[in-house]
């Protein structure tokens, strides 16, 4: 059920890039025994749990960062409410689910007027898979994000490797691509991420977007054991153990 091949409260953990932790499949799987006998059966709807205090956490580390960039002033640039971050999974090793954070604040600071870095604030609570019932049950058994632990996931890509103009210089459609590098936290954990962006000066804005889609594994976020219960819950044979992330972000 939940995605393929985000994005919080606390920094505990952080691996070298490229370190593969010992016992993380490629997919997981549930026990045939826990599988329903009808093949067509479908899981009902399922309530979402009350979200009211995971909310207050996200409401208040967005409006940090808001008055971050309100400080920073012309040295930084804000995201604006358009653009998409979306994420894709395979459940039952073939079957495609993607969705998308509808919330988040998205921050890049400029040094001397140049992209110098980003820093991605997104509202789990906000997942949308398009199905009300999968959204529920993602959020309640797999991400937890009615707990203030889970209310939001962080994005800090501190290094951007490559060259940009100054914005007040950057002309109208000329495109620069760099490789950002950083952390990504997640339910109380963090992870190193690297990405490839893209970015273009469009009608005033500054488009930034994940030329290539970041990878992430369940298992290395402590998902493990709850991956089981989703299985059950949704009746699925296996769920991907790696997310990709795309996002395509407009900042002024």
């Amino acid at each position: 059920m939940f995605f393929r091949r985000l994005l919080v409260i606390s920094l505990l953990v952080a691996v070298p890039l490229g370190l593969v932790l010992a016992n993380a499949p490629e997919h997981f799987y549930n026990d045939p025994d826990n599988l329903h006998p009808d093949p067509d059966y479908v899981p009902g709807e399922y309530p979402l749990a009350d979200v009211y205090n995971a909310q207050a956490v996200y409401r208040q580390r967005r409006g940090e960062l808001a008055a971050q960039r309100l400080a920073a002033g012309s040295d930084a640039l804000a995201t604006q409410g358009l653009g998409e971050l979306t994420f894709s999974s395979i459940k039952n090793e073939s079957a495609d689910v993607l969705g998308y954070f509808r919330e988040y604040l998205g921050v890049v600071r400029l040094e001397q007027g140049r992209p110098a870095g980003v820093t991605l604030v997104i509202d789990v609570n906000s997942l949308d898979t398009a199905i009300p019932g999968r959204n529920n049950r993602i959020l309640n058994l797999l991400l937890e994000s009615y707990e203030p632990a889970g209310a939001f996931s962080e994005v800090m890509l501190d290094r951007l490797e490559g060259k940009f103009p100054a914005w007040s210089e950057w002309p109208e459609g000329a495109v620069h691509s760099v490789i950002g590098k950083g952390t990504v936290r997640l339910n109380g954990v963090t992870r190193p991420i690297e990405a490839r962006l893209e970015a273009v000066r469009e009608k005033g804005f500054l488009k930034v977007r994940i030329l290539e889609p970041v990878e992430l594994r369940l298992s290395d976020f402590g998902f493990r054991e709850r991956i089981y219960t989703l299985m059950q819950a949704c009746n699925h044979k296996s769920i991907s153990n790696a997310v990709e992330i795309s996002a395509e972000l407009y900042l002024k």
